[in-house]
């Protein structure tokens, strides 16, 4: 997990190290040195899948592959189902008007994330969308390790 945030964030201040002044692209600004990164793995299924994401780049789900980060092909799932991304210092699940909703599993209580609802992520929430199950865990990574 922290090897391939390293690796995503290598690529990020790669690509800002080698960025052209000229050109005027927001999407190269200065990496921070710490970062929260998350760690999506799933639960009860096998094979086992597991993700490493920057949640400045947003995070979708669903059921296409031109469009999500991790496509899951069920028909009870939307083609964009539901998305996570950084919203200040939080990282945000945001629900796309899916047809069944999306739940979140926190501790012994479950949350309904309703058609364009959003819920802020803790570590340790179990996230369901159709019939698979992730968990989720937030992270710091300290670029001053790289």
């Amino acid at each position: 997990m922290y090897r391939a945030a390293g690796n995503i964030l290598k690529n990020e201040f790669l690509n800002y190290s080698l960025h052209n002044p000229m050109l005027k692209s927001s999407s190269n600004k200065e990496p921070r040195m710490r970062k929260p990164m998350l760690y999506i793995k799933t639960v009860g299924t096998k094979p086992l899948k597991e993700y490493v994401f920057d949640p400045e780049t947003v995070v979708k789900i669903g059921r296409s592959q031109e469009l999500n980060s991790i496509v899951l092909n069920e028909a009870i799932v939307s083609i964009e189902h539901c998305f996570i991304f950084l919203l200040g210092e939080n990282i945000v699940l945001r629900d796309c008007a899916s047809s069944n909703g999306t739940f979140i599993r926190r501790g012994s209580h479950s949350y309904i994330v309703s058609p364009g609802q959003q819920i802020v992520l803790k570590s340790g929430d179990v996230l369901k969308v159709g019939s698979t199950a992730f968990k989720i865990k937030i992270f710091l990574y300290d670029m001053t390790w790289m």
